[in-house]
């Protein structure tokens, strides 16, 4: 006898999607202007070490809030990681352009998408 298999034994169903009904490893571009003065985005960032990016530790009130209200298929969340800012990818580049330029540019992949976020992972 063969063995019996189930679409349900499959990981790709076991993972349940985003909260914004986006499955991990989904690319999506996100384009913010920060206000005159306004310097906070509202994220909490972690280091995602392999590859080199920024990891989305938690949003807050500010310019990320506001987008994820106006873009809700398109929602920045814990867990998600920014690989590039106005085309700087790694961390430290990409974490000094998010600090320092106005407009910008976020290539953002849903939570789970590129494996762990440890570097001995």
């Amino acid at each position: 006898a063969s063995p019996k298999t189930s679409p349900r034994t499959s990981p790709r169903n076991l993972a349940p999607p985003a909260g914004d009904g986006q499955a991990p490893g989904t690319e999506f571009i996100v384009t913010l202007k920060k206000e005159p003065g306004a310097k906070a985005l509202g994220l909490d960032i972690g280091n995602w070490k392999k590859p080199s990016a920024v990891l989305v530790a938690g949003v807050k009130a500010g310019l990320v809030e506001k987008w994820n209200t106006q873009n809700p298929g398109k929602q920045i969340e814990r867990g998600d990681i920014v690989i590039s800012a106005n085309g700087k990818s790694g961390y430290k580049e990409a974490l000094k352009e998010i600090s320092q330029v106005d407009n910008l540019q976020l290539v953002v992949v849903k939570g789970g998408g590129l494996g762990s976020p440890r570097s001995n992972a």
